[in-house]
């Protein structure tokens, strides 16, 4: 039996010890959530698989809302790890890796950051190469959260410059607001949509088909009717969202039936496409099927019927644009019991069945859920890049809380540095400043157009 050991920090200087959910990523990226048993301060892990691999956890660091951070590479051994002083190599070589990438891309740090950087680097090469008394947690929590400022720091610049490179190449994108899914306020946002191009209208299945077979579309028919009046694009869906209270309770009842369950959802969005085709033309079809647990279907059987679903609304209108949604776009999720594919994967499996999706809506949720748990600008960057070799443009959907000192430009400016990200959209009126900002910026770039709807 192998031993994982952690030497833990005092509580004065990390507000939260590891506790479940816990996620462990082997050398051969499978993931699993793990508990530790603690004696003093000392973590412990039994475990009889892979030697190595690297510790992610929701860690609260003085002054700081919690947020997720990450080991460097693990060995099992007996010597215990400090862990604060491997939450530093994590985060540090996280960050010096997309720096490697921005610095490819283009970008420059001003002579102000590169002094930050190397003042930073001084203070991680102390921490790293102390000596492991009292006072190296104090030294390494420290450097920590100097690391983390530091690299939101530097996300903002590089996302302030890579947003100027897109609009002066002319790659645009289209970007927008999302309804809350319980409480549908046009009126209040429109009367602000100066600088919108589109909205995201979702639907809640178990609303519109209370009874089988009566469909009551009288609320999104006047939602509809408002956003085109007002020049916005409308995007529509999720028309089907597997969160189990999304769900028409008469669909559930049958998961026992595969093949009458499938017909069921298929006839759902044949229903909605023929209903709104004159008028919607941007639809996101599902969401969440790489998550769910709410019906009882193996990974493989949630990438065809996902594809099947997808094929169904393209068939009724083939100029339309469907996309597919994916949730926890950092899988933690896949930890869990019958979930072992990671998002990307995900997607990757369904292309391989022959679809071919207009767009990847990726849903950003920070904050919202245990397997969810907030993030930085870094983290968001990082994980977007992953999306690329997929070779679709990626839907971006922002929410949530995302770390401790990212605001709403630094997460805006850090996903539009992609040129991949087609579409964005904000929860509520949240982002309406920084959006209003950034289109001016795109409207002086060449006299650049942005005629509704704008595709990038």
């Amino acid at each position: 039996m192998k031993q994982l050991l952690l030497t833990i920090p005092d509580r004065e200087l990390l507000d939260r010890h590891p506790t479940d959910p816990v996620l462990w990523i082997d050398g051969q990226r499978l993931p699993r959530l793990i508990q530790f048993r603690q004696t003093d301060r000392t973590l412990m892990w039994d475990h009889e698989g892979a030697p190595s691999g690297t510790l992610h956890l929701q860690a609260g660091l003085p002054g700081l809302t919690p947020l997720v951070l990450h080991t460097s590479i693990l060995m099992m051994r007996s010597e215990p790890y400090r862990l604060a002083t491997e939450l530093v190599r994590g985060q540090a070589n996280k960050f010096r890796n997309l720096r490697v990438e921005w610095e490819r891309d283009g970008w420059r740090p001003s002579a102000d950051l590169e002094v930050y950087a190397r003042e930073a680097n001084s203070q991680l090469c102390h921490c790293l190469h102390g000596a492991g008394d009292s006072s190296a947690d104090e030294r390494a929590i420290a450097t920590l959260i100097e690391t983390i400022r530091m690299g939101e720091a530097m996300a903002l610049h590089y996302g302030r410059w890579a947003t100027a490179e897109r609009f002066a190449q002319r790659i645009n994108t289209d970007w927008g607001l999302q309804f809350p899914t319980e409480v549908h306020q046009q009126n209040q946002i429109l009367a602000q949509s100066d600088s919108l191009d589109s909205v995201t209208l979702p639907l809640r299945w178990s609303e519109i088909e209370k009874v089988p077979g009566e469909y009551d579309w009288s609320s999104l028919e006047r939602e509809i009717d408002a956003c085109t009046s007002a020049g916005l694009s409308v995007r529509l869906g999720p028309i089907l969202d597997f969160r189990r209270d999304l769900l028409p309770a008469h669909m559930v009842e049958w998961e026992g039936d595969p093949q009458t369950l499938v017909t069921l959802l298929i006839d759902c969005v044949e229903t909605v496409v023929h209903q709104f085709a004159d008028r919607v033309s941007n639809w996101i079809v599902t969401h969440r099927t790489n998550s769910t647990d709410s019906l009882p279907l193996a990974d493989p059987q949630w990438e065809w019927l996902t594809a099947r679903l997808l094929a169904t609304g393209q068939q009724i209108q083939p100029a339309g644009r469907f996309a597919l949604g994916v949730d926890q776009p950092w899988g933690w999720y896949a930890g869990q019991a019958g979930k072992h594919v990671w998002p990307v994967e995900f997607i990757d499996s369904i292309l391989r069945l022959g679809v071919k999706p207009a767009g990847i809506y990726v849903d950003f949720h920070p904050g919202s859920h245990p397997l969810e748990p907030p993030r930085t600008a870094v983290d968001v960057i990082k994980v977007l890049t992953r999306f690329r070799r997929l070779e679709t443009p990626l839907w971006v959907h922002l929410a949530g809380a995302f770390g401790p000192t990212t605001n709403v430009e630094t997460i805006t400016r850090g996903v539009l540095a992609k040129p991949f990200v087609e579409q964005l959209t904000w929860d509520g009126g949240s982002a309406l400043g920084i959006l209003a900002t950034l289109d001016l910026e795109r409207r002086e770039a060449g006299n650049l157009a942005v005629a509704r709807p704008t595709i990038g």
